[in-house]
């Protein structure tokens, strides 16, 4: 099992790591190469600038046991059946019940912004948020491991 992070935009690292040296999980953080980032602990892949570059790197090295941290419903929406679960770092599991939704919500504001709509505002993250996805990987570390 690994845990696989979309650097690009996870606030919470340090309560991740944290959780991961405690269970001895390794853990791969997914950049771009205009973002400045180093770790003791993570393994670190620096992918060429490109639309798209680090989703397509993420969803051809994910493994069955892996759990995905990501706000990328597109990415989501493509490695949820290739890997153990994907979640968002406000702490929910992306599933093939919400996949949709989200991606016709995208999808939407998109078309709305096009149009020179203004969007919804998107509230900041919390500590609850925090709270609540180390709560949701926890759980999903016992359910994979209980599996192996």
């Amino acid at each position: 099992m690994r845990i696989i992070i979309d650097g690009d935009a996870c606030p919470s690292k340090t309560a991740i790591k944290s959780l991961a040296q405690k269970n001895h999980i390794p853990v791969h953080v997914y950049v771009d190469s205009s973002h400045v980032f180093t770790d003791d602990y993570f393994e670190i892949h620096i992918i060429s600038q490109g639309k798209d570059a680090v989703d397509m790197a993420i969803a051809n090295s994910i493994k069955k046991s892996d759990i995905l941290i990501t706000q990328d419903y597109g990415l989501a929406s493509i490695t949820m059946l290739k890997c153990s679960a994907v979640v968002n770092p406000v702490g929910y599991e992306y599933t093939l019940d919400n996949i949709d939704q989200l991606l016709m919500q995208r999808h939407i504001n998109q078309k709305n912004r096009r149009a020179g709509k203004r969007g919804t505002y998107i509230k900041k993250r919390t500590s609850n948020d925090e709270t609540k996805l180390i709560d949701l990987l926890e759980t999903l570390i016992k359910a994979n491991h209980l599996g192996d």
